[in-house]
């Protein structure tokens, strides 16, 4: 050791300065490294870095040999596969994809797959086929093809009959090849064998098809099916939309349908009340005017939660008779009062809401039954408007009062005065700025 350095050892604390007294515990302390973790703390610490991709674990593997083996080991840190297969990586997935799948031994797994433009037909076909091996175990399964192939090499995948997907509880397949040359899948049954006994996927809980994938939907057996969403339509097959809307009517466990991404429908196309049932939630998502109306005319009993999310626009006025009714990003000249006047529902929730109301009258004052409002992210009504609307509601006896307002993400400071005024008059009040 050097004298300096052994003086330094032997300084007293006052007068070492605080540089010297890091130098001085760092050379007397027990080296403190992550590799004197317990093997099994490790394991727990990977398991919960449940972001890493399969790359990222594979970098794990290799940062030392204890690294390795405890990565290697850890089966449920493998249970979920991720990736966007490229021409450049596709070859190298592959070849690592059925070692991954053995790490995960028997745990179920959860796979979500982008297929992207410029892999071969036999790349698409040997995922698949190592997929195939571990069918049992896959819980769920995500495909999203940008090129047909890929989707091709899905339906050979699904319509394999030694295909085991009895534990496959959620389908997502979503076909943006935009093939207008191809048919496939126009009448072919994706949920369900040509067995009328016994449906493929028999504790398939959550569906959502998208593309050319909505056309499989001619199931025989559908009993089991709860969720559906719906994300995307390809108008250059043929008869899609008709197929889709009239397998719905055969769902009687549906709870929760999405519509989304879809283009103009047509009155013609659409089956007479295709849903029989009472839906717990309908969603409209980035969909237009036309779809909405036409869509809205069929039902035969309102869903409990009626919700619009980033729509290019919105009827002038709603007359389904929806328990809890959610608009997040309206168009910019909305008229949320005129589109809620004939409305008969309980819970009003408004989601980013930027622009000025076009009509004076408070919107929360229009809806006769309303009970429980909740605003998120809406700085375009005030303190003053919303004072205005409850204290009109305690003048008009024949409107309900309101229980419950939520406001979140307000945008601006409300002095505690009127948060006190409105707790005065409304049961129960939360308030974040």
């Amino acid at each position: 050791m050097a004298v300096g350095t052994e003086h330094q050892l032997h300084m007293s604390a006052d007068e070492a300065s605080p540089s010297q007294k890091i130098t001085s515990a760092t050379l007397t302390s027990p080296r403190c490294s992550i590799d004197h973790l317990p093997s099994e703390l490790l394991a727990v610490v990977f398991e919960l870095a449940t972001h890493l991709s399969n790359s990222d674990l594979q970098a794990l593997r290799l940062t030392c040999h204890k690294w390795s083996e405890i990565v290697s080991a850890t089966p449920t840190i493998w249970t979920s596969i991720e990736c966007n297969l490229s021409e450049l990586n596709a070859r190298n997935f592959i070849v690592n994809l059925p070692s991954i799948l053995r790490r995960s031994k028997a745990l179920p797994i959860d796979i979500r797959l982008r297929l992207l433009s410029g892999n071969k037909q036999q790349d698409f076909d040997d995922v698949f086929a190592s997929l195939a091996v571990h069918s049992s175990r896959i819980r769920s399964l995500t495909i999203i093809s940008e090129e047909s192939t890929g989707f091709n090499a899905f339906e050979k995948f699904w319509e394999d009959a030694a295909l085991n997907a009895d534990f496959l509880s959620s389908l997502h397949v979503d076909d943006r090849s935009q093939d207008t040359n191809s048919s496939a899948g126009a009448n072919k049954p994706l949920v369900d064998t040509p067995s009328e006994t016994r449906p493929r996927a028999p504790n398939l809980t959550s569906l959502t098809l998208g593309g050319r994938a909505l056309g499989v939907l001619s199931m025989h057996d559908s009993r089991f099916l709860h969720v559906i969403s719906l994300t995307f339509v390809n108008s250059t097959v043929e008869g899609i939309i008709p197929i889709f809307l009239s397998a719905l009517a055969n769902l009687p466990s549906l709870a929760h349908l999405t519509f989304r991404d879809m283009i103009q429908v047509s009155n013609s196309v659409i089956p007479p009340c295709f849903l029989s049932q009472a839906l717990l939630s309908l969603t409209f998502k980035e969909i237009d005017v036309l779809c909405i109306t036409t869509i809205l005319r069929t039902l035969r009993h309102a869903p409990r939660l009626l919700s619009f999310i980033d729509c290019v626009s919105l009827p002038s006025e709603l007359r389904v008779a929806a328990d809890t009714l959610e608009i997040c990003n309206p168009p910019h000249f909305f008229d949320a009062a005129a589109f809620v006047q004939e409305w008969s529902g309980t819970k009003l929730i408004l989601q980013s809401v930027h622009f000025k109301p076009l009509a004076t009258t408070p919107v929360f004052f229009l809806p006769i039954c309303l009970q429980e409002i909740e605003l998120n992210d809406c700085c375009c009504y005030s303190i003053d408007a919303l004072k205005d609307a409850v204290e009109q509601r305690l003048i008009d006896s024949g409107r309900s009062m309101i229980k419950r307002l939520t406001v979140r993400e307000a945008g601006y400071e409300v002095e505690p005065a009127h948060i006190r005024w409105l707790r005065d008059r409304i049961p129960k009040v939360s308030w974040e700025e």
